[in-house]
């Protein structure tokens, strides 16, 4: 099952576009065409759960793909709460950077886990910190002038 498509340009002259899936990765295809046609998905090397992919492009060209680098079960059935360590699988969040439009990634760096206080009527709010959303601000900040701002935005309920 493939569903979720995230397409984002390249820069280079292709659409990636990642994909997600219950494999235990992120799944990905191109198009060189603007989307008429699609080369054949594969696995990315960005370990993630049965959850959305999180793709952003930055100003340096490269591309930024959160992901949650944890997996632990095949046989996922929902998110009913019955398996702790399937939960757990969402709550945290790193990075990996691809300068090649995504034909590679760096390795995955830390950017931070879900602290909130665990809800036993909301097994899944517990450790859910998916379908994140980032924009980039390049207006410098007089405390930071090492460059553009990536603002990142969590829902958590």
């Amino acid at each position: 099952r493939m569903d979720e498509g995230r397409p984002i340009n390249t820069g280079t002259g292709e659409t990636l576009m990642m994909i997600r899936t219950p494999e235990g990765r992120l799944w990905q295809t191109w198009s060189k065409d603007d989307g008429l046609s699609w080369s054949d998905p594969q696995p990315s090397t960005l370990i993630h759960p049965d959850a959305p992919p999180m793709l952003f492009p930055l100003s340096t060209g490269e591309l930024a793909a959160f992901h949650h680098n944890r997996f632990h079960d095949h046989n996922y059935s929902g998110l009913d709460g019955s398996k702790e360590d399937v939960m757990a699988d969402r709550s945290e969040i790193w990075v990996s950077f691809s300068s090649d439009g995504g034909h590679s990634w760096g390795p995955p760096r830390f950017v931070f886990c879900n602290a909130a206080i665990h809800d036993l009527e909301s097994p899944f709010r517990n450790h859910q910190c998916s379908y994140i959303d980032a924009f980039i601000d390049s207006r410098t900040s007089e405390r930071i002038s090492s460059g553009p701002i990536l603002n990142i935005f969590v829902p958590h309920w």
